[in-house]
């Protein structure tokens, strides 16, 4: 009987700790790593703030700021700390603070992770590293928006999405798709507008399909045309009473062939 009971307890413990590994893990929320330069600050947006926990106090420093709505971290010395916030709602926020003291070896690693970006510049301008130059694709500026909340205020992002560039890609996409002459697409914003002249109606419907494939709002202004055949045609005149003698009779021909042969 006291084995038993001894079971049922023991059951009855690891289910409660089971219980509170998942409460915590669904508690806990962890950030991507931050990055800060030692000597600067960088500031985690939080609201609610309860407390604020640092596990090595001599790498960061790290406390509420006057808003209420963020962390302030600053970098003391080289090295990791993680990085624990309270909040009043949705649980603890945990972050791992990396503390770096050469910004040529952080430009290198930015370099590194936004080798693949086209159009981006990256330099060092004072104790910043900026990023500047236009942005191709979303792609691309979400790459950069990731780089740019690891680093924190390293980073000075001067950089900006060149939508132009995009909606040049789309429209060459749509029209080498429908591959119809005497059409043109132009992008606007999230609309697609459809122009110039087709000869059916299926062909019609066909560009206006291909086109939402691409974007879905669609503004069709083509219009059909009925297909014209040209041709050429060439009139010779003939003045009748001039030329009554015109011509070669070849039944006047053989009968004077014939009155030969027979003298």
């Amino acid at each position: 009987m006291e084995t038993i009971k001894s079971e049922v307890l023991t059951n009855i413990k690891k289910t409660f700790v089971l219980f509170l590994c998942v409460w915590g893990g669904i508690w806990i929320a962890r950030a991507d790593d931050l990055i800060v330069l030692k000597g600067s600050s960088a500031r985690i947006a939080v609201d609610g703030i309860q407390k604020v926990t640092v596990a090595n106090p001599a790498v960061i420093d790290a406390k509420p700021a006057l808003d209420g709505l963020s962390v302030l971290v600053s970098g003391l010395a080289e090295g990791n700390s993680q990085l624990r916030i309270e909040r009043s709602q949705g649980g603890e926020l945990v972050t791992n603070v990396v503390v770096r003291s050469d910004l040529n070896e952080m430009l290198d690693q930015i370099k590194a992770l936004l080798s693949d970006v086209e159009g981006l510049d990256i330099k060092i301008m004072g104790n910043k590293v900026v990023l500047a130059g236009k942005i191709l694709t979303k792609s691309d500026q979400d790459k950069v928006t990731k780089v740019v909340g690891i680093y924190g205020n390293v980073i000075l992002n001067m950089s900006s999405f060149d939508t132009s560039g995009m909606s040049r890609a789309y429209e060459q996409a749509i029209l080498q798709e429908i591959g119809l002459e005497n059409i043109s697409a132009r992008v606007t914003g999230d609309t697609v507008i459809l122009e110039g002249v087709v000869y059916s109606a299926a062909d019609l419907k066909r560009a206006e399909q291909i086109a939402k494939l691409k974007i879905p709002n669609v503004i069709n202004l083509l219009t059909v045309q009925d297909v014209m055949i040209e041709t050429d045609v060439q009139f010779v005149s003939i003045d009748v009473a001039k030329g009554h003698n015109l011509g070669y009779n070849v039944l006047d021909t053989l009968q004077a062939s014939a009155g030969y042969g027979l003298n």
